[in-house]
C-alpha cells in the first residue's frame, strides 16, 4: 500500500495553525449564516464563517497535513457535518446547505456556542457518533456515550475519529450515487461485485443488462469461464425514505425464476421494509443489501473512494528488549 507522507509545516505555519479555532467553534456561525438565506453554498459559509471568527489571510491559507484542503475549509466542513447529523441543517443539493426547523428552534434559544454536548440531545447525532455501525438493520443502532477527549486514551481518540470519518464517507457515497443516473448505479454494482472476488477472470465476467424490458434484472455476474453459474442483480437507486417493499422483492424472485436462476442480489441505496426481508427469509442464495451495507462494502473494496493518508500506529516491542521473557496467557 502506498503511504502518503503528510506535508511538514514550518514553525511559522505551526504557530498560525494553533490560532485557528477548533471545528466546533465554526458551528454557531455557520448555523446563523444558514438562517440568513434560504440556501447557501459551502464556499460562502466557509468564507463568511472565517470573517465572523476574524481569521487572517495567513490562517485561511494553512493547508491540512495531507495538502488536500485548507484547515479552515476542513473544520468548517466538519462543523457542517455535525450540524447535519443533528438535523439542524440539510443539503438539498451538492455543495448547498439550508437550515431546518430544528436549527431555527435552536437559534431561538440564543445559544452562546454549540458543542457536541448540545448536539448529543439529538438522536440522529448520537447514531452518527456510535462506536460501531451494524450492517444488520434488525440489530438497530447502538448509542455511544459522547465522551470528552480528556476522558479517553489516545488510542480511543483515534478509533473515535476514524469512526466519524468512516460514517461521514458512507453518507457522502450514497449522496453522490443518488445524483448519478440509474445506469451509472447499475454499473457501479457490477464493479463492486467483481471487486469482491465474484465472477470469472474473463473480461465480460460482469454484464450490464438494465433498461427497458430488462425483466427485473439489471446485471449478471458469470461465476465461471463457461458461464454455467450466474449471479443475477437488481439495483434500485432510491432515496432514504423510499424503502424497498415485499412486492418488489417478490418481483425480483419471479424474475429469477424466469431465468431459472439460483443466486441473486437485490441492492438499494435506501433500505428494505421488514416484510421485504421476511420474504427471502427461507429462500437460499438470495441476498438483500441496503445503503448502509453498500457504502461499507464500497469503502472496503475501494469503489468510489481513494486513500489520501495512511497512518501507522506503533507500540513498544517487549520481546526485542526482553527476548527471554515467557509469554503467558
Amino acid at each position: 500500500m502506498k503511504h502518503v507522507i503528510p506535508k511538514r509545516r514550518t514553525k511559522a505555519e505551526q504557530i498560525i495553525h494553533k490560532g485557528i479555532p477548533t471545528f466546533d467553534k465554526f458551528m454557531l456561525p455557520i448555523l446563523h449564516l444558514c438562517a440568513e438565506k434560504k440556501t447557501s453554498t459551502m464556499q460562502e459559509l466557509i468564507k463568511k464563517a472565517a470573517d465572523i471568527l476574524h481569521l487572517s489571510e495567513q490562517e485561511r491559507k494553512i493547508l491540512q497535513p495531507t495538502g488536500t484542503a485548507t484547515v479552515v475549509a476542513s473544520r468548517a466542513g466538519w462543523a457542517k457535518t455535525y450540524l447535519k447529523k443533528a438535523g439542524l441543517v440539510i443539503q438539498p443539493a451538492r455543495g448547498m446547505v439550508s437550515i431546518t426547523p430544528a436549527g431555527k428552534k435552536l437559534l431561538e434559544a440564543n445559544p452562546k456556542q454549540i458543542t457536541k454536548w448540545d448536539l448529543a440531545h439529538y438522536p440522529s447525532f448520537r447514531e452518527f457518533t456510535e462506536a460501531g455501525s451494524s450492517t444488520n438493520p434488525s440489530e438497530g443502532a447502538k448509542e455511544e456515550k459522547i465522551t470528552d477527549t480528556a476522558e479517553i486514551t489516545p488510542d480511543e481518540q483515534i478509533t473515535q475519529a476514524l469512526t466519524a470519518i468512516h460514517n461521514e464517507l458512507k453518507d457522502q457515497l450514497i449522496e453522490n450515487i443518488l445524483q448519478q443516473s440509474p445506469e451509472f448505479f447499475e454499473r457501479l454494482i457490477i464493479n463492486l461485485i467483481l471487486a469482491m472476488g465474484y465472477g470469472s477472470s474473463q473480461e465480460d465476467a460482469g454484464q450490464h443488462i438494465g433498461g427497458k424490458g430488462d425483466g427485473g434484472i439489471d446485471g449478471v455476474i458469470k461465476q465461471d469461464e463457461l458461464g454455467i453459474e450466474h449471479i443475477y442483480l437488481q439495483a434500485k437507486r432510491y432515496s432514504a425514505e423510499n424503502k424497498i417493499t415485499a412486492e418488489q422483492v417478490r418481483g425480483f424472485l419471479g424474475a429469477l425464476q424466469l431465468k431459472h436462476a439460483k443466486k441473486g442480489l437485490f441492492i438499494t441505496t435506501s433500505s428494505f421494509t421488514t416484510d421485504a426481508r421476511e420474504t427471502i427469509k427461507n429462500v437460499p442464495h438470495i441476498v438483500l443489501i441496503d445503503g448502509q451495507q453498500l457504502s461499507t462494502l464500497m469503502i472496503k473494496y475501494n469503489i468510489g473512494v481513494r486513500i489520501i493518508q495512511t497512518v501507522e500506529v506503533k507500540a513498544l516491542d517487549q520481546m526485542y528488549f526482553n527476548p527471554d521473557a515467557a509469554i503467558t496467557e
